[in-house]
């Protein structure tokens, strides 16, 4: 049994600590105060186990100095240090199965408070009852609970502890333990209220925080969300975009590129993110010139809401000159306001060769049925006019007849042949005619046509360049009617040069390999671009004394073949005509 002495000084020692740990957890709790936000917002949440098994670390610590420095009997220490040294090995399996279940650990916390009771309550009845000085062991006991799981428990364990506390206590009883047991129980009750307030103040703000930060995080999930379905949107209407096969460009109101599609990228080797900022004249400056920004300027300002502009030539920086159609839009935010403009750029090229191929065609078609009639209208007076003519003439030989008459009748079979000439192109462009196709040697075409005006081009000095292909494929045609086309396109050529002219008549092969190409090329005045559109046109010439029906008869007769022929000019540079014939073996 100890002495009065120790117990005192054993007590106070233990007052002492136990006002150290009340300091400590005050600090700790105005510390978890200012910070919980901060824990909050890092995703993290304190757990009341640390502090747990802290305060048990400290109190094995504290027990186990208390037993090494006062002096007592051997047959106590003994006692003593056995249940300490089991409260050690308990708390030591704790603190394992804490750190590897720490949750399943914490719904088995009443198991731990009855535990940790016992070994206190054994330790009081051991070591002198009503003055023993491990009492503080149960304020600490009662004030974890308070403040760890709020002033109802707390208030429950301070209860329990009292009865407890007293039962143990009262073999020891004297006379003057009543004022002590009183103190030590109202200091132990004004522990656990206090702690019970500042715990139920500390869940609640606690439980706020993470309503706060619930709303937050569903905030956060909602703007992620949306900023997802930005972005997806984003990302769909840029598919959309690169899948238009129209160019699109967007500008803002100062004029600046702010974006622009693949199409409008491959036509002129710029990537939009080069492009997006600058202004559009810098990017393209064949806008400008093709008068497409004055247009868009009105857009631009204001003053209207659409532009149009139909089969406009183009120059791109990739694929050279093309038709396009441009349709421009301006762009409004939701309230109305003008932020800029949108163009569209269709490229019409072929559909509007294959137009004109279609309006030449229907025209040709339409006037050789017109022409075939009138030929056969106008021969049949003509053949009886010329021969007429031809008769007077041939009776006027010898005869006394008027000078003035003789050269009438001349006057008049030359007309009449003239117009007999004329009569037989029609039936020519008609297609009145028969043939047939077989297979030809496009360059022996060629040669037999140049042995016709060779001699021509050479006497009036210009200079006749060959560049016929070897090795060509046979075509299918009507020779006859191929040496008709050439001969007209050279003739053509021929009254376009002047002295030192060069004409090239050049033989290949297309690059897809399905045609042979026949290229007359001169460098004569050339065709001004508004005429180069008519020139097949029928009776359409610009040479005096012309019939206008060369370059038509020529087209349908290699429309007929199944070819093409094309003309590019340009003025003072001189005209190139090219004929697509077919592979015979296609």
């Amino acid at each position: 049994m100890l002495d009065s002495a120790d117990c005192e000084n054993g007590l106070v020692k233990m007052s002492r600590y136990l006002q150290e740990r009340l300091v400590q957890l005050r600090k700790a709790v105005t510390k978890m105060t200012d910070g919980i936000l901060a824990v909050v917002m890092r995703g993290n949440q304190p757990s009341p186990i640390y502090d747990f098994v802290a305060l048990r670390a400290a109190v094995i610590l504290g027990c186990y100095g208390w037993l090494f420095f006062l002096p007592l009997v051997a047959a106590d220490r003994r006692i003593i240090a056995l249940l300490l040294h089991a409260f050690s090995a308990y708390s030591l399996l704790l603190y394992c199965l804490i750190a590897r279940w720490q949750g399943r650990v914490l719904r088995f916390s009443p198991l731990v408070l009855a535990i940790d009771l016992a070994f206190a309550f054994a330790l009081i009845r051991v070591t002198g009852g009503v003055e023993s000085p491990f009492i503080p062991a149960l304020y600490l006991i009662a004030a974890i609970q308070a403040f760890y799981y709020g002033i109802r428990r707390g208030i429950g364990v301070l209860l329990s502890l009292c009865i407890l506390y007293v039962i143990i206590v009262w073999p020891t009883w004297q006379p003057t333990s009543a004022s002590v047991v009183s103190l030590r129980l109202g200091f132990m009750a004004l522990v656990v209220v206090s702690l019970g307030v500042l715990s139920e103040r500390e869940w609640r703000r606690r439980r706020e925080l993470e309503a706060v930060n619930r709303e937050m995080r569903e905030k956060s999930a909602r703007l992620e969300e949306a900023y997802a379905q930005q972005r997806d949107l984003q990302e769909h209407l840029e598919n959309i975009m690169s899948s238009i096969t129209n160019g699109i460009i967007a500008v803002d109101r100062q004029g600046r590129v702010s974006a622009w599609n693949r199409v409008v990228e491959s036509r002129n080797g710029i990537r939009s993110a080069e492009a997006i900022g600058r202004q559009l004249t810098e990017v393209l400056p064949a806008l400008e010139q093709e008068g497409v920004t004055e247009t868009l300027r009105g857009l631009l300002l204001g003053e209207s809401n659409a532009m149009h502009l139909r089969e406009l030539e183009h120059h791109t920086q990739k694929e050279g000159k093309i038709t396009v159609n441009i349709d421009g839009y301006s762009l409004r935010d939701a309230n109305g306001t003008l932020r800029g403009a949108v163009l569209v750029i269709e490229d019409v090229t072929s559909r509007v060769a294959l137009e004109r191929q279609m309006r030449q065609a229907e025209k040709l078609t339409a006037l050789g049925t017109l022409s075939a009639g009138l030929a056969h209208e106008i021969n049949n007076p003509l053949g009886i006019i010329t021969s007429r003519v031809e008769v007077a003439l041939m009776e006027a030989e010898g005869k006394d007849i008027p000078k003035q008459l003789l050269d009438d009748l001349k006057v008049i079979d030359k007309h009449a042949h003239r117009a007999a000439r004329i009569a037989q192109g029609l039936l020519s462009f008609s297609r009145q005619t028969t043939w047939r196709l077989v297979p030809v040697d496009a360059n022996q075409v060629v040669e037999e046509t140049l042995l016709l005006i060779e001699k021509q081009l050479l006497r009036e000095q210009i200079a006749l360049e060959r560049c016929l292909a070897s090795d060509l494929p046979k075509v299918m045609g009507s020779p006859n009617h191929l040496e008709q086309v050439l001969l007209n396109l050279i003739t053509n050529a021929r009254d376009a040069m002047t002295v030192g002219d060069r004409l090239r008549v050049e033989s290949r092969m297309s690059p897809d390999g399905a045609r042979v190409q026949i290229v007359i090329a001169d460098t004569g005045k050339g065709i001004p671009a508004e005429l180069a559109e008519r020139i097949f046109d029928p009776f359409f010439t610009t040479k005096a004394g012309g019939t206008g029906l060369g370059l038509s008869i020529s087209y349908g007769i290699i429309k007929e073949h199944g070819g093409t022929l094309e003309v590019e000019s340009e003025v003072g540079k001189g005209t190139t005509f090219t004929i697509g014939l077919p592979v015979a073996d296609r």
